[in-house]
């Protein structure tokens, strides 16, 4: 009869200790408690939680309770009786988003049927693969590897792309895998900021980068081919990279009332963690299905995305594309008045991004 044994905090410091000790034994695994703390909420975080129907902006450094602000938000608004699933939360990673849905449902008790924090990729794939019509294509995601391995597969046969003119430089590094990544990486990133060919091309002579010419005629080539390769065949679902899913979803917004207007309704409050991360194709994409209760939280000094795309710049300058009421939060719980003074004193002679 074998007894049982609650994994965590076992202490065991190599895989051959844990086997001897777990051999025979039942293993339980139990989640992590999340910890409620009782924060006093300052006059600021109160207003930010009490403000309804109209677009909000919250700026806040760290420690200044963003978060904490956040979910009482939802949690409060679900405890006047909001609908948890007409509430959707904008998180930056899978990692992220889960902390919050964790959060936000155990202060509140509530339930939904989708997932109530999702991260901008997830909620377009979600939206490219909504229904309107019976005949509306389904999607597949194509994983980095195999966008990988589809781009060295077009190098290796660059006859049969007589558009793409490599300079005759570039053509040792053509069928390295190097190559390969740093051409995807430019189509991931021209991708992120709602690029198009032009777009790229404009792009390309305003920067005087001679090699994004070829570049973008090769995006275009590959767009096409993968088209045709996994387009073309009835009852089959379409193959798209992650690159091109919030670009199609704007376009699917835009071409269809119906579903643009599904969307909206479905989600009447949006909330969004870290705005500063987001990306030129991520704020179009709110635009397309945000409606008057949008409240973004935002520390423009705190971005650590630039290189995938994160704009604080532009997430700031959102703002005036709509009339934003604005809050800061200037209270900082997580560390004593002296440590806060020594950052900002030193952080004063850095080039900041915030207004404040």
């Amino acid at each position: 009869m074998s007894s049982e044994l609650n994994v965590g905090g076992l202490g065991l410091d190599s895989p051959m200790a844990a086997d001897r000790v777990l051999a025979g034994k039942q293993i339980n695994l139990q989640r992590r408690a999340l910890e409620i703390s009782d924060l006093d909420f300052s006059k600021q975080q109160q207003a930010v939680i009490a403000h309804r129907k109209s677009p909000l902006l919250v700026l806040g450094g760290p420690g200044t309770g963003k978060t904490k602000t956040l979910v009482k938000s939802v949690v409060q608004r679900i405890a006047e009786g909001a609908d948890p699933n007409s509430i959707l939360v904008i998180a930056y990673g899978r990692e992220r988003a889960g902390q919050l849905r964790d959060e936000i449902v155990l202060q509140s008790g509530a339930s939904a049927f989708e997932p109530m924090v999702r991260t901008f990729h997830s909620l377009a794939f979600s939206i490219i693969n909504e229904s309107v019509n019976e005949d509306d294509p389904k999607y597949v995601l194509i994983s980095g590897a195999e966008q990988d391995s589809f781009i060295r597969t077009l190098l290796e046969n660059i006859a049969n792309s007589p558009k793409v003119q490599w300079p005759q430089i570039l053509g040792p590094a053509l069928g390295t895998r190097g190559f390969a990544r740093e051409l995807r990486d430019l189509i991931l990133r021209a991708s992120e900021r709602n690029m198009g060919y032009e777009d790229l091309l404009e792009k390309a002579k305003e920067l005087k980068e001679p090699w994004w010419v070829p570049a973008t005629a090769f995006w275009k080539e590959y767009d096409q081919t993968l088209g045709l390769q996994y387009g073309t065949v009835s009852d089959t679902a379409r193959r798209i990279d992650s690159s091109s899913i919030i670009p199609q979803a704007i376009n699917r917004l835009r071409k269809n009332s119906v579903l643009a207007d599904r969307i909206r309704s479905k989600f009447p409050t949006i909330l969004v963690d870290e705005f500063q991360e987001s990306d030129k194709s991520q704020r179009d994409l709110l635009t397309e299905i945000s409606g008057s209760d949008l409240t973004l939280f935002v520390d423009p000094d705190s971005a650590i995305g630039r290189f995938r795309g994160a704009d604080p710049e532009g997430a700031l300058a959102y703002k005036d594309k709509r009339e934003f009421k604005v809050l800061n939060l200037n209270t900082v719980f997580r560390n004593s008045k002296s440590i806060v003074d020594l950052t900002n004193d030193i952080a004063a002679k850095f080039r900041s991004s915030s207004p404040t």
